[in-house]
């Protein structure tokens, strides 16, 4: 799911008070429509280095991280927050895999003899 750009009104078919190009998008967290002038801007690999997550995908020199918009500093924060609660799950599972593994080497062994 990433965030895209709203169609703008065309010239030909204006409504009053809206003007061509109005720039607006759509908040990543709560899919609240902003003025891209007004929105806050985070590109997702930072995001993911400061949660301590590494970016999934080629080598970051040749792949360009999406750039997230959020309406406000309370949507930034809390996609922010579910980065660092994906980050512990992933540990989580990583710690239960490694004991899974750990546990079919040491039946495997005593099976064996």
């Amino acid at each position: 799911v990433g965030s895209f750009m709203l169609p703008t009104a065309s010239t030909s078919s204006s409504r009053p008070g809206t003007a061509g190009g109005s720039g607006k998008v759509c908040c990543y967290e709560c899919f609240k429509q902003v003025y891209s002038i007004a929105a806050r801007q985070v590109f997702e690999e930072d995001a993911l280095q400061e949660a301590g997550l590494s970016a999934t995908g080629g080598p970051s020199s040749e792949v360009t991280s999406p750039l997230r918009y959020f309406c406000s500093e309370n949507c930034e924060q809390r996609f922010r927050e579910a980065l660092k609660s994906r980050k512990q799950r992933l540990e989580e599972l990583r710690k239960l895999r490694s004991e899974a593994a750990e546990a079919s080497e040491s039946a495997r062994g005593g099976v064996e003899r």
